[in-house]
């Protein structure tokens, strides 16, 4: 458990948890540790693998959530992603959202390439942009 407890110091300076839960496994004591340890962050709940048949018991998700939203996710299926998006969205960039955007915590290497690759890329188009070259969009790299 001393995973959830290094979990549970970063919630306490997290702008904004997003748990992903299982539908096709019952709740675990563990998720239900961490939807308790995150109840007064700002979250969402994605529910995923909703292609699949739901074994989870909703109605306990949904009462151990609270104001949370709950979004039914599938990322074979590429549903509820959007939502999802526009969810995450409305709470950082609106009205009532989250305080601080620095506080964004990457945890895997893949992601954390991504980021570095993406950042590079956007870093290429601005500086060329600054020397009055603009780039084509069809010449930026859509891999990264």
């Amino acid at each position: 458990m001393i995973g959830l407890e290094l979990w549970c110091k970063a919630f306490g300076v997290a702008d904004l948890v997003l748990l992903f839960i299982y539908s096709s496994n019952a709740l675990t004591d563990e998720e239900r540790q961490l939807l308790e340890a995150t109840k007064d962050n700002q979250r969402i709940i994605s529910l995923n693998k909703s292609d699949l048949p739901r074994k989870v018991d909703l109605e306990e998700l949904k009462s151990l959530a609270g104001t949370s939203a709950v979004i039914e996710t599938s990322i074979v299926n590429h549903e509820g992603m959007e939502q999802l998006g526009e969810q995450m969205g409305d709470m950082f960039f609106n009205e009532g959202s989250a305080s601080n955007q620095n506080n964004v915590m990457v945890t895997t290497e893949r992601h954390i390439g991504s980021l570095h690759k993406d950042n590079a890329t956007l870093n290429e188009v601005l500086t060329e942009l600054n020397k009055g070259n603009p780039r084509n969009r069809d010449n930026i790299d859509k891999t990264a």
